[in-house]
């Protein structure tokens, strides 16, 4: 993962902006063990012993560290893009 939590928040929020990940929340996500596909935020493996979370928009599919998700969902709240319920 990158050196810094500031340097993934960076990238979230650029990434949120650029349209390369979701501007919107979807109403079901899945989680389980990593399968070693790169994570949309970070673009490091997520490996079997980490958990991955995992969503669908637009028919586009989107697998996250819990951290970077985490951290993609913060961004959300914070842009006024979502409002957990």
């Amino acid at each position: 993962m990158p050196d810094s939590n500031f340097e993934i928040v960076d990238k979230v929020r650029r990434r949120i902006n650029a349209g390369e990940l979701p501007r919107e929340h979807p109403p079901e996500i899945t989680g389980g063990n990593g399968n070693g596909d790169p994570c949309c935020v970070c673009d490091e493996l997520i490996w079997r012993a980490q958990f991955m979370n995992q969503l669908d928009v637009h028919e586009q599919t989107y697998r996250f560290h819990a951290g970077c998700y985490g951290l993609w969902v913060t961004e959300l709240i914070n842009q006024g893009l979502y409002k957990p319920d």
